[in-house]
């Protein structure tokens, strides 16, 4: 499953939706707006918009997972607009018979995610 959303990421609800039939380990991921400190001041918040090819990239990159280890399900929750910082981002979630395939997925799906393009990102300082 992969969904855009505008609201707070509830991370107990993930473990509502995955598949765990079959499963011995499921591994999750969130990831945070963090501050950054540079020239420009301290980041107040992040503006996160995405594109016409944000689900399709989402999209194949669990396809590509999927394909490339044994996992039962994978989902990838992206959050999108006004975003403050140390909210959550992004969440992830892999569920599989073996916790090497899980934790191997995870990490994968996240340096995947870390690469796309197809999100517009505004950092806003104060």
């Amino acid at each position: 499953m992969i969904k855009l959303v505008y609201e707070p990421i509830n991370i107990m609800e993930i473990y509502e939706m995955i598949d765990r039939q079959g499963c011995g380990s499921l591994v999750t991921h969130c990831g945070f707006a963090r501050e950054d400190k540079s020239e420009e001041g301290k980041t107040s918040y992040i503006e996160f918009e995405p594109t016409q090819e944000t689900i399709g990239e989402l999209e194949e990159i669990a396809t590509n997972i999927k394909e490339q280890w044994k996992v039962n399900d994978i989902i990838i929750i992206r959050r999108m607009g006004k975003v403050m910082v140390k909210e959550m981002i992004l969440a992830v979630a892999i569920s599989a018979k073996r916790r090497k395939d899980a934790f191997s997925a995870c990490m994968q799906t996240i340096d995947c995610l870390k690469k796309y393009k197809t999100i517009k990102k505004k950092e806003i300082f104060i």
